[in-house]
């Protein structure tokens, strides 16, 4: 079975850039002119809901940026991208003409939560990217190894070897277990080292760095407060840029854990972040599905919208409903209109709150009372329910009502007319409809 969603590999991303998939080529393109306009050290929050699509944007940004480099500045090696087949196309990133040249570096921060040392696993994702080498993870089991050969990653880098431990063997290291930064005695010299690193990386790459760090908030408290201050701290370089990509409110609570319930979180971020940035917000259609109701496939867009729905769980929202049985009933256009209200209902409460879900299927939930005074939408749905004259949306609803509480509680309406001709296995015919979603 297809995955709902795509992971942010390289090909899905570059694919992504290419067929402008979720419309955001102009946020992409509207993002790097930003990074155009800054000056000096700057740290910019991109903020957004979990689900929303901030890791494939920033790695969108970041392949992008690489695209255009080589355009702007080195056009006849811009075949040698691995992206180059992919937007070699894409008129877009042909009319970016970057100012500067740009490193752009990619750091999960979630993958190195079990890391020791934030500071230490993010040089190293620098330097690899400097060499053009991805590491995916740190093995925590094997950290005396990742040091050692951390360390020779990073002294080419450096002119002075004594500020490095590259100048101690591998097998003294390894046998020792000397953390690489433990070894050099005071701040000024950790600072110094820092700066020698991205003396040698920025100059023989670009004029200025992007480091995007994605995936802080669902990290240890600790790992993500220190990654925060340890940044600010070492970090002082004008030639830097940090994106950090994070769910604000959900980071503030792991800050909140670190420092206590009475710290202030938020005015921590705000004094930390110079620019914060609001992803803004995919708008993706409901496809209509053939075999499908019309009240189906629409009333399905309105409760993407009424939720707000973040992009991965429209997705799975979307994945579910496909694979949903046709809605053939021949029972009349006023149960199946009736099936078409309920089922896409019961699949996104079934996503997004287990409780109002259970209520829902045994009859006991005001879910519908809320989505008809909130979507106007549904008025039409029940104006269209009732063919009479006189159409009255209120009466034509509470009608409404009465058929759901007599398919899902029966017991309740035992005298219930049934008007509708619902057949006595109606909730049995709604499962069967929903149970592949």
């Amino acid at each position: 079975m297809k995955k709902s969603t795509l992971d942010a590999t390289n090909e899905n991303i570059w694919n992504s850039i290419r067929n402008n998939e979720f419309d955001r080529i102009c946020d992409i393109c509207n993002f790097i002119d930003l990074l155009e306009c800054l000056e000096g050290n700057v740290y910019i929050s991109l903020d957004a809901d979990w689900g929303a699509g901030k890791t494939f944007f920033v790695r969108q940004v970041e392949e992008s940026l690489k695209f255009c480099n080589k355009y702007s500045f080195n056009k006849e090696s811009l075949s040698s991208l691995p992206s180059y087949k992919y937007l070699k196309d894409c008129s877009h990133l042909k009319n970016i003409e970057l100012k500067q040249s740009y490193l752009p570096v990619y750091y999960n921060a979630w993958l190195y939560d079990s890391h020791h040392d934030p500071l230490l696993s993010l040089i190293s994702i620098i330097v690899k990217s400097c060499t053009g080498v991805f590491e995916t993870k740190l093995d925590p089991d094997s950290l005396k190894s990742k040091v050692v050969s951390l360390s020779q990653a990073i002294s080419p880098f450096i002119k002075e070897p004594s500020l490095a431990v590259a100048t101690a063997s591998a097998g003294a290291l390894s046998s020792s277990a000397v953390d690489i930064l433990d070894s050099i005695q005071t701040e000024e010299e950790i600072r110094e080292c820092i700066k020698k690193i991205f003396d040698e990386a920025i100059s023989e790459h670009a004029n200025k760095m992007v480091v995007f760090i994605d995936e802080l908030d669902r990290c240890r408290p600790n790992f993500a407060v220190e990654m925060l201050e340890k940044i600010k701290h070492y970090f002082s370089d004008d030639r830097i840029i940090f994106v950090v990509s994070t769910n604000k409110e959900q980071l503030s609570q792991t800050i909140k854990r670190y420092y206590g319930d009475e710290f202030d979180a938020t005015r921590y971020l705000n004094k930390f972040f110079d620019l914060n940035i609001g992803l803004p917000k995919v708008k993706y259609p409901l496809p209509s599905y053939t075999g499908k109701p019309y009240w189906f496939t629409s009333i399905a867009n309105e409760l993407i919208k009424f939720y707000n729905l973040p992009l991965r769980e429209i997705l799975i929202f979307l994945d579910n409903l496909s694979r949903v049985s046709d809605l053939e009933v021949n029972d009349g256009s006023k149960l199946r209109k009736l099936y078409s209200l309920f089922v896409p209902i019961m699949i996104l409460l079934d996503m997004k709150d287990t409780r109002e879900y259970n209520a829902f299927v045994n009859g006991k939930s005001n879910v519908l009372n809320e989505l008809f005074d909130s979507i106007e939408h549904l008025q039409d749905f029940a104006r269209d329910f009732d063919h009479s004259e006189n159409r009255d949306e209120r009466k034509s609803f509470e009608e409404i009502k009465k058929a759901y509480q007599y398919i899902f509680s029966p017991n309740i309406l035992p005298n219930y007319p049934n008007p509708f001709k619902i057949p006595d296995d109606a909730k049995e015919q709604l499962w069967s409809f929903f149970k592949w979603a």
